[in-house]
């Protein structure tokens, strides 16, 4: 999966601060993995730098490091939209949330589904 299509927040600058483009420091994989960065860029996604993020294909995982230190980890679900059963008690929140927000802050929004998404990868 290329990261243009679900990273499109990215910018990637190098030492002297100049854009680069996320293609000049990608390596993809044969089975759809990727890699980015050299070591001399600075990735800021989602206003927070990195040193490189990896994309694991076979489990689906995005990991954002720092100093070779993990950071962030995301993964990707994937769900069948046409499969009509019934919904999770934390799917429906969500979108209840989804529906109502128009009703509240852009930073309440935030704060809401970031708790629940903590939430929810601690089950």
């Amino acid at each position: 999966m290329d990261p243009c299509y679900f990273i499109n927040n990215i910018n990637i600058k190098d030492n002297e601060n100049d854009d680069i483009s996320l293609h000049e420091i990608l390596d993809i994989g044969f089975d759809g993995s990727w890699f980015l960065g050299d070591g001399q860029t600075t990735i800021i996604y989602d206003n927070k730098e990195y040193d490189t993020i990896e994309y694991n294909n076979l489990n689906k995982i995005i990991s954002f490091y720092n100093s070779n230190e993990l950071q962030l980890e995301l993964k990707i679900i994937l769900k069948n939209i046409n499969d009509k059963k019934e919904q999770s008690i934390l799917e429906t929140l969500v979108e209840l949330i989804d529906e109502n927000k128009k009703d509240m802050t852009n930073l309440a929004y935030i704060n809401i589904m970031d708790n629940i998404q903590k939430k929810y990868n601690n089950l």
